[in-house]
């Protein structure tokens, strides 16, 4: 290949003619000067590198002279063959009946190169354009296709049959516009008010894009919108039960229309209910009974929550409210009653009523029996609303620190058997009278 290098001539930075001047070259960095004239031609058929200089002097200037010179230096270089490269832009997602504009660019193997290129881009259809840019408009049949290819083969002139060509190709995916079907998913947090809905459309089946989509939603009345940030989505709360419609038109830029309507009923939730049930301490109910209450809440809405409990015996609130209500009843009629307020406001009471019957002092009596060195004395005594929990007995007066329902008295102590007195306790304190042996 060869290459063509030309000195231009300024003077006060207007130009002059070769005749008034000298321009020599040189091709080793201007150790020679080979050549003169205003032209050089540089050729070669393997790779190397020419340092190449031009050095001008007036015409009328000595040859001799080093400083009549003007150095001009580059360097040209001979490179093997290489092929450009190619990219083509244009859209990855293509609408059948639609025109698309494709372009080319091409890079060069090596900087600083003075060639030309040309090309041409064959289309998806096969048909060829020549040029760096190229309309398509893809048809039904491309979409039987995953993708479409359109390629673009570019070459520098004077060097195509020595391999200086390539191609570059883009992938298009081709689709329909098609209206599709729409549907609407409704979403509730209860089925009683107050209740937040959650309404969004969405099209049915379909991966395609809309051309300029609005949605136009007209929700319940006395509905309160908490977020619409979305076009195809409304977020309200309903406050009152009742029957509703949730409507929505969907539009296009192309002139489509859809409407899609979804009926919402929301319900009374059911008020709040107390079953107040106890526990006490003993079977018959008697004083001092210790009860523990135990309350089965039923009705509300199910996303209201009990905020506070308040337990009262007989119109007095008990100190601790917690879950769970505790309370040590006396004899007589009580009403136990539990008062509840909710987060949303509601109230409701529950109540039980229960009669405390007086405690039955126990009766009792005194056995005996003689032994050698002993006598063992027996407490005989009866509760019939409870049980016995302990023993006072009294010897010759005293009292003993003796709770079980036996004493041993020492024969070495007393000569005789000394009196003894008892009095029974039941376990809800009370006592029987005294008995009493000789």
């Amino acid at each position: 290949s060869e290459g063509k290098y030309t000195a231009n001539l300024t003077l006060n930075d207007e130009p002059i003619s070769g005749g008034n001047a000298i321009v020599e070259w040189s091709t080793d960095g201007g150790k020679t000067y080979a050549q003169t004239g205003d032209s050089i031609t540089l050729s070669s058929d393997e790779e190397t590198r020419y340092r190449l200089w031009a050095r001008v002097r007036s015409a009328t200037a000595p040859a001799d002279d080093g400083y009549a010179y003007e150095v001009a230096k580059t360097a040209v270089d001979f490179r093997a063959v290489k092929a450009p490269r190619p990219y083509v832009t244009g859209p990855r997602v293509i609408e059948t009946g639609k025109k698309y504009v494709f372009k080319a660019e091409t890079s060069l193997p090596y900087r600083g190169m003075d060639v030309k290129l040309n090309g041409f881009f064959t289309l998806p259809d096969g048909s060829i354009v020549q040029g760096d840019t190229a309309e398509y408009e893809p048809s039904d049949t491309d979409l039987n296709q995953a993708t479409v290819e359109t390629k673009y083969t570019t070459w520098i002139e004077g060097y195509r049959d020595q391999g200086a060509e390539a191609s570059h190709s883009l992938r298009s995916r081709v689709w329909q516009y098609v209206w599709p079907s729409f549907g609407m998913q409704v979403r509730k947090n209860a089925d009683v008010a107050p209740a937040t809905i959650t309404a969004s459309v969405r099209p049915i089946a379909f991966n395609g894009k809309l051309e300029e989509p609005t949605y136009e939603w007209e929700l319940p009345e006395g509905a309160v919108i908490q977020d619409q940030r979305q076009d195809i989505v409304r977020s309200f709360v309903i406050n009152e039960p009742g029957d509703y419609n949730i409507k929505v038109t969907v539009r296009d830029a192309r002139g489509h229309e859809t409407v899609i309507e979804q009926p919402l009923k929301i319900g009374q939730a059911a008020p709040y209910a107390i079953d107040l049930q106890y526990s006490g301490s003993n079977k018959y109910e008697r004083e001092p009974l210790d009860v523990l209450l135990r309350p089965y809440i039923s009705g509300g809405h199910p996303r209201d929550r009990i905020s506070t409990r308040v337990y009262s015996v007989d119109g007095t609130p008990l100190e601790s409210s917690g879950y769970y209500g505790r309370a040590t009843l006396g004899a007589g009629e009580h009403s136990i009653k539990l008062k509840i307020t909710s987060e949303m406001g509601h109230e409701a009471e529950g109540e039980v009523n229960i009669n405390v019957a007086e405690n039955k002092l126990p009766a009792c009596s005194l056995s005996s029996r003689e032994t050698v060195g002993s006598w063992i004395v027996y407490a005989n005594c009866e509760d019939t609303d409870g049980r016995m929990k302990s023993y006072e007995w009294t010897i010759a007066g005293e009292l003993q620190s003796i709770s079980s329902d036996r004493v041993t008295i020492s024969k070495g102590t007393y000569e005789t058997m000394p009196t003894i007195s008892l009095v029974g306790v039941d376990d809800s304190g009370g006592k029987s009278e005294a008995v009493t042996m000789n």
